[in-house]
């Protein structure tokens, strides 16, 4: 029995694995694209690149993985597309430095590479019903924020309250940046340099709960499972049901 079981799951492998090298780089969604201009931050990069012949369709807050066509950086990642769609088909990928390969990826990608880009995956999509929305990335976290700001046929932005959770000095993009891009839409945005205990957060969330009312509120979250707990006990806290927030799988990221 056991060299039976063995066998089956070596088989599994096998099969899975000659799916992946073989058949998925032709069955998968992709395109490839190339890199047109970059920004670089601290241990952070913000990536744009438009396609070489077709473009991926997707919605904003979607994301993709990236797999740049270059020695050293073949392996694909999945990142966030932090742009809305646009008639010229480009991409944007906000990227931070967190480990051996996007260290690597900050710091050797240049204009000109080429990448396929797998597209699209991700359900975290605007909750477009609610009366009242908050939104709250941490750190590179505000990448679907902005892919939603971006997204030219979207409206209501009157009702959007964006908390930006960041370090003072490492902020990307720049809250300047974020602050005109938030203007521009009509939506709010509050910065917040020193985590959820801060009242910058704790009292305009009580003041948007209690104004709009528990129930009406929708809540989209992206950033570190530290702080998705902090978000969660000042909804207990003021009454808004678990059902109403959404939030990405930041460590998958």
């Amino acid at each position: 029995p056991a060299g039976i079981w063995l066998a089956a799951a070596s088989l599994l492998g096998v099969a899975s694995a000659a799916y992946k090298l073989l058949l998925y780089p032709f069955l998968a969604h992709h395109a490839e694209y190339r890199v047109v201009d970059l920004h670089p931050g601290d241990n952070a990069i913000h990536l744009q690149l438009i396609p070489v012949k077709r473009a991926i369709q997707f919605q904003p807050g979607q994301f993709g993985f990236l797999r740049m066509k270059q020695e050293g950086l073949w392996e694909p990642h999945p990142f966030t597309i932090a742009s809305g769609t646009s008639p010229d088909g480009r991409v944007d990928f906000v990227v931070r430095a967190l480990g051996d390969y996007t260290s690597k990826l900050t710091t050797k990608t240049a204009i000109g590479m080429r990448a396929d880009i797998y597209a699209p995956y991700g359900r975290f999509r605007r909750p477009t019903q609610a009366q009242r929305e908050i939104w709250i990335g941490g750190g590179v976290g505000i990448s679907p924020f902005i892919s939603w700001l971006q997204d030219e046929s979207a409206g209501g932005f009157d009702r959007v309250t964006l908390f930006y959770f960041y370090t003072p000095g490492r902020e990307f993009p720049n809250v300047t940046i974020m602050k005109d891009m938030a203007r521009q839409r009509g939506a709010e945005l509050v910065p917040v340099t020193d985590g959820p205990s801060s009242p910058a957060f704790t009292e305009r969330f009580a003041a948007i709960a209690r104004q709009a009312g528990p129930a009406a509120v929708g809540i989209s979250f992206c950033g570190p499972k530290g702080l998705l707990q902090q978000v969660r006990r000042q909804m207990r806290q003021h009454g808004i049901p678990d059902a109403n927030l959404q939030h990405e799988l930041f460590e998958f990221r």
